[in-house]
């Protein structure tokens, strides 16, 4: 039996070599035969389709051309350039407030323009728009990269009036939170140890080159701090055949234990100072109509291969609805395609064409906008509603602004009940000859 099989293995041997020509020595050159010499493919010639998907890209390249060519931008921005800004309401209701997002978080979020001045003919100058933070502690306002800084110089200026619980603020504040828990357990830890044992001298020491202080304290903001306000010194002892330094707790330095008590319940129950969102209220109005741009025809030619992918798109949306998946899955796979922003920049316009700007975070919720827009409101008898610009009225308050696509950026409508407006015009409480008689300080 083995020798059928060792015939047949060879058989199968000499096959495979014969496909692969013949063989020639290592040392030679090896030369192609003659009438075997490479030839290049004839290129293939594009079909009908392929020659109208060209076009159409050259025509959307010519378009862009347009758009971004510099004589039309200073022919656009004499008229009015405060609304070359949001890129999600390209064209509003005939307006030329259009949008494009800086989309960089935590820097600059949006190029916006000049606050509206009193004068009718004012002149609006682009400037850049940057996350303004309020710090919790002195109230001034710092941008994001700035707020961290201000916030550790002010806790080093509570340290030296109440050291323990400024530290404690500093571990909650300045940093994770998956640091903070680990710091808080350990550190508790050595605490209790203390408190059960005051006469064991091995709890009132810590070697500082411990793996386990290096890692869950020592790289912790605020931890020495903390330790130093117990009463812990820096100092060098003994270990093994050596000296090492250790944060060493002195037994006459305890006077009464009641004081480590209070300082480990204030490190767990102490809250972090997290800076305020500054909504940085703005007003604009929306400018004149924007010269209409004519595209041709092939501009808006849907080709087969397009629809067949967004078909591709529409099925596979529809089978991952058929299937049974928890809601961890789903989100998971609806964050494969979205991104997440930090920030938003709101825009509503009034019935006037007049516009009032606020930043928000993007987990804040719709009722976060509703206060804002009545904080700007002159009275609160005015009855509103609020709306996207396809007409959805939103009236979800707990709903999270990013759940309603309303990241990075949008512009919102507000109506309100004219019968109400016309009864406080009636009483004096608006007074309509004015301009943004309904807004505070109009």
């Amino acid at each position: 039996m083995d020798a059928f099989k060792n015939y047949f293995k060879k058989k199968n041997l000499d096959r495979k070599f014969k496909k692969a020509g013949e063989g020639h020595v290592l040392s030679e050159e090896s030369e192609p035969k003659a009438g075997h010499s490479l030839q290049a493919e004839p290129r293939m010639v594009p079909t009908s389709e392929a020659t109208r998907a060209g076009e159409a890209a050259i025509a959307r390249l010519d378009n862009l051309n347009k758009k971004t060519d510099g004589k039309h931008r200073e022919h656009y921005a004499s008229k009015d350039p405060s609304f070359e800004t949001i890129r999600k309401e390209e064209s509003l209701e005939g307006t030329s407030h259009q949008v494009e997002l800086v989309n960089e978080i935590g820097a600059a979020n949006i190029i916006a323009s000049k606050s509206l001045e009193s004068s009718d003919q004012t002149k609006a100058s682009v400037e850049l728009q940057r996350v303004i933070l309020i710090c919790p502690f002195c109230s001034s306002s710092k941008t994001n990269n700035e707020i961290k800084h201000c916030l550790r110089s002010c806790l080093n200026k509570w340290y030296e009036t109440d050291p323990i619980e400024a530290s404690a603020t500093q571990i909650k504040t300045l940093n994770r939170k998956e640091a903070i828990d680990a710091c808080i357990a350990t550190l508790n830890k050595y605490i209790n140890n203390i408190i059960s044992d005051l006469d064991d001298d091995k709890y009132r020491k810590i070697r500082v080159n411990n793996k386990v202080f290096q890692e869950k304290v020592a790289e912790v903001e605020g931890s020495i701090p903390y330790l130093l306000a117990l009463g812990f010194t820096l100092q060098r002892l003994p270990f093994q055949d050596t000296e090492e330094d250790y944060y060493y707790l002195a037994r006459e330095s305890i006077t009464d234990i009641d004081l480590l008590r209070a300082a480990l319940l204030i490190l767990t129950s102490v809250e972090a100072k997290k800076p305020t969102l500054d909504k940085d209220m703005r007003v604009y109005r929306a400018a004149s109509a924007a010269p209409r741009i004519e595209l041709p025809a092939e501009f808006y030619t849907v080709f087969a291969a397009e629809i067949k992918q967004e078909q591709a798109k529409k099925s596979k949306a529809v089978a991952l609805e058929s299937e049974l998946r928890t809601k961890s899955m789903r989100n998971r796979d609806e964050g494969k395609t979205s991104r997440h922003y930090f920030y938003t920049i709101i825009r509503i316009k009034f019935p006037d064409n007049v516009l009032i700007q606020g930043t928000f975070q993007s987990n804040d919720t719709l009722a976060v906008v509703f206060e804002f827009v009545s904080s700007c409101l002159c009275n609160d008898a005015i009855v509103y509603t609020l709306s996207t610009s396809l007409g959805k009225k939103l009236d979800s308050y707990k709903s999270v602004l990013s759940e309603l696509d309303l990241v990075p950026s949008c512009v919102l409508h507000i109506s309100w009940d004219v019968s109400i407006m016309a009864e406080l015009q009636s009483l004096g409480i608006l007074d309509a000859s004015q301009k943004f008689y309904y807004l505070k300080n109009g």
